[in-house]
């Protein structure tokens, strides 16, 4: 996962430099999962976000239907219905799962 930041206007010197916002204001901070899927999600895990809100981000553009399924483990088997293969998407799902769990213990 990488962070992206924005560059300061005026700072066009240093494209590189992040602008950070003032102390006590409020910012979001967008990560990318991968390349071309920006996230908002903040669970600890990605595979246990709900289905309908990875649906809701496909059809609004903030996630591919290929980054559904592999960021996310959501088999989206329609891209213009945007319908889910939900023994597929289980399955994904408890696979990777289990795989996060057996690493972290």
């Amino acid at each position: 996962m990488t962070a992206q930041y924005r560059t300061h206007p005026k700072r066009r010197d240093d494209a590189r430099r992040p602008s950070l916002p003032a102390p006590g204001s409020r910012f979001r901070i967008i990560v990318t999962t991968s390349e071309h899927t920006p996230s908002l999600w903040t669970g600890a895990n990605p595979f246990e976000r709900p289905v309908e809100k990875i649906v809701w981000d496909v059809k609004n553009g903030l996630v591919s239907i290929t980054g559904a399924r592999e960021d996310y483990g959501v088999v989206i088997t329609n891209p213009q219905t945007l319908s889910v293969d939900l023994a597929e998407t289980e399955r994904l799902r408890s696979a990777a799962l289990a795989r996060a769990h057996h690493v972290s213990a």
